[in-house]
């Protein structure tokens, strides 16, 4: 939605000029899509584990997860979306 909502108001605020909203849709939301593929990365292996040990481990974690503020310690900053919307 939040994707959709910035290129509608570049596209808006370009008159015409698609390549000049494209340019500011990239500006304004490739650094947010690149925070969230990197902190996919580092989660990728925690999600997808690869042996039974790691399969049990990963599970004790979600566990752990379930409270809150654990959960917002270890991957709160990872997860949360920072992204300000531009009035259009």
């Amino acid at each position: 939605m939040a994707a959709a909502y910035i290129l509608a108001g570049e596209l808006h605020r370009a008159k015409g000029d698609h390549s000049a909203a494209f340019a500011r849709y990239e500006e304004t939301f490739g650094p947010f899509i690149r925070r969230k593929q990197k902190g996919a990365l580092r989660f990728a292996g925690f999600f997808a584990p690869k042996s039974k040990l790691s399969l049990f481990l990963r599970n004790r974690a979600m566990s752990l997860l379930k409270l809150p503020l654990l959960a917002d310690f270890l991957v709160g900053r990872d997860l949360a979306d920072r992204l300000v919307l531009p009035s259009y």
